[in-house]
């Protein structure tokens, strides 16, 4: 059972990024590459999640210019970078600005964090929707300390990827929560003996945090 948050019972709150802070579409992309595509039969998205493209992009093995032209081949489209990007951002659909607004709040009592799979092409696109939304805002800026993926070289649900946090800041398991849509992040957290909670549903971050009054 969840404890009320409380300083006294945990130190630091840890944001997984997508469905947690950001909504996602993955079937407007789906969608898009269909409609550029000659060839009626082929599934999109079993191709995409099935290569290791996006893991070596997502854990910086490979370049953005590697990866778009790799993706290039595995669909079989003629896009160039421009349109490959604005596809490939449609994935991110928004960001509420109440949930960086909370984030930013949770700073004042908590060490905040945001641990996220991504990508650059999707950096450089959620930081341009942040500032959309505050003047000169990174997503970055909402928390004390941002780790993403394709810099650190790890992508969950990979258990190394938590111990660096746990190590850099000297964090106790137990009194760090980490929230994440997907459960087989969650359960790999809760092998380090993490405090993690699925967030099943856009918002219910509010009603897990709303004790922290």
């Amino acid at each position: 059972m969840l404890r009320p948050f409380h300083p006294s019972n945990y130190d630091t709150v840890i944001f997984d990024l997508g469905q947690v802070i950001v909504d996602l579409n993955g079937k407007a992309v789906i969608e898009r590459l269909q409609a550029k595509s000659f060839q009626a039969d082929v599934d999109y998205k079993d191709l995409i999640v099935s290569s290791p493209l996006l893991q070596q992009y997502e854990t910086g093995k490979i370049a953005g210019r590697e990866f778009r032209q790799g993706m290039r081949d595995l669909l079989e489209l003629a896009l160039s970078d421009e349109e490959f990007d604005e596809i490939w951002n449609l994935m991110l659909e928004k960001i509420p600005v109440e949930r960086l607004e909370l984030m930013k709040a949770l700073g004042k009592d908590y060490q905040t964090m945001i641990l996220s799979n991504t990508n650059a092409i999707h950096e450089r696109k959620f930081d341009e929707m942040v500032g959309e939304l505050v003047p000169g805002a990174l997503m970055k800026d909402f928390v004390h300390h941002a780790y993403y993926s394709h810099d650190m070289g790890y992508r969950k649900p990979d258990p190394d990827i938590y111990s660096v946090l746990l190590k850099n800041h000297q964090l106790v398991p137990e009194r760090t929560v980490f929230l994440d849509d997907r459960s087989d992040n969650i359960e790999s957290a809760k092998s380090l003996g993490i405090e993690a909670i699925q967030v099943q549903y856009p918002d219910q971050i509010f009603e897990i945090l709303n004790a922290h009054e």
